[in-house]
């Protein structure tokens, strides 16, 4: 055996990673509650990433202020070591609308899809990120969930309605409303849906009661003006062709008679005739010949002097 010592190993060298995590934007300035929000879930993201100690948090923040955002810190003149919840606190007072958690909890409730599904599941997603958050309480954010589902049901179209609570109905557990969203686009995937034809079926869809009842009456009963309608057109027909006359001429076929002169006159008072239509049988005070319209127009005068002027007949 020898006795010569067996070489040392060479050392082996291990590269250590150069990651860094990715620091937050510089905040826009902007007073809006869903820019400030997420720029603040960004910072506590980037100190998590970054193991950012607690003391160090404020001052790591205002790095990332931005021009607006270092203006109104400074304004506030409020030291750089101020605690990270008392800095978040200044900075929601600031950026954030008074009022923003009931204005989104307006938007969730009222939530309806007006352009695709993609936008739509995008809002919902959007508005209980905000009103759900790591300090609110397990049963609040239970019924606040509960509560976007049914929203989020009555503001979809129809036909997407009754397949997702057909996959609430034939699922072995409760659906939440983040698996109904994930739902929602895959069913999307393949149907297409649009809003503009779920809007125009939810109008006929359901008429108003008034309009139904309406209907209803209307169909059961007819209408007893279209009868009357009816017997006086037939009426009006009838009285116009007794007015024409049996042969079909009308009005403007007959031909005025000339004006009477005295030895016509005379003439038909000897034999009995009518002075208005010239015919024998009936006086003129019960004739019934169309001609003595344009006999009265051709004399020029009136029905009531031609009748007078008929020697007695009228």
């Amino acid at each position: 055996m020898s006795d010569t010592a067996a070489p040392a190993p060479a050392p082996v060298h291990v590269l250590q990673p150069s990651y860094r995590y990715p620091a937050p934007p510089a905040f826009s300035g902007v007073r809006d509650g869903f820019a400030c929000e997420a720029w603040l879930t960004t910072v506590r993201r980037f100190f998590i990433g970054a193991r950012i100690d607690d003391d160090a948090r404020t001052i790591t923040a205002v790095a990332y202020l931005g021009a607006t955002g270092l203006l109104w810190w400074d304004g506030l003149q409020k030291p750089d070591n101020t605690s990270w919840p008392e800095f978040v606190s200044f900075f929601r007072a600031e950026f954030r609308p008074a009022g923003f958690h009931d204005h989104v909890r307006t938007l969730l409730f009222g939530i309806r899809m007006t352009s695709s599904v993609a936008d739509y599941v995008s809002r919902t997603r959007r508005y209980l990120a905000i009103l759900c958050t790591n300090e609110t309480h397990p049963e609040a954010r239970t019924m606040l969930e509960d509560s976007a589902k049914s929203c989020f049901l009555a503001g979809a179209p129809l036909t997407l309605r009754q397949m997702l609570m057909s996959l609430a109905i034939n699922s072995r557990s409760s659906v939440s409303i983040h698996e109904m969203c994930q739902a929602a686009e895959q069913f999307d995937a393949i149907y297409n849906f649009s809003a503009t034809a779920n809007k125009a079926s939810s109008h006929a869809a359901q008429p108003s009661p008034t309009q139904a009842f309406v209907t209803a009456h209307a169909a059961a009963q007819p209408d007893p003006m279209a009868m009357e309608l009816d017997n006086l057109r037939l009426e009006i027909n009838a009285l116009r062709r007794q007015v024409h006359g049996s042969n079909g001429s009308g009005r403007n076929n007959r031909q005025p008679l000339a004006p009477l002169d005295d030895a016509e006159r005379a003439r038909l008072r000897a034999r009995g005739a009518c002075f208005k239509c010239r015919q024998d049988g009936h006086m003129s005070w019960a004739c019934r010949n169309p001609n003595v319209n344009n006999l009265t127009v051709a004399a020029g005068v009136t029905p009531a002097s031609a009748g007078n002027a008929s020697g007695g007949q009228a």
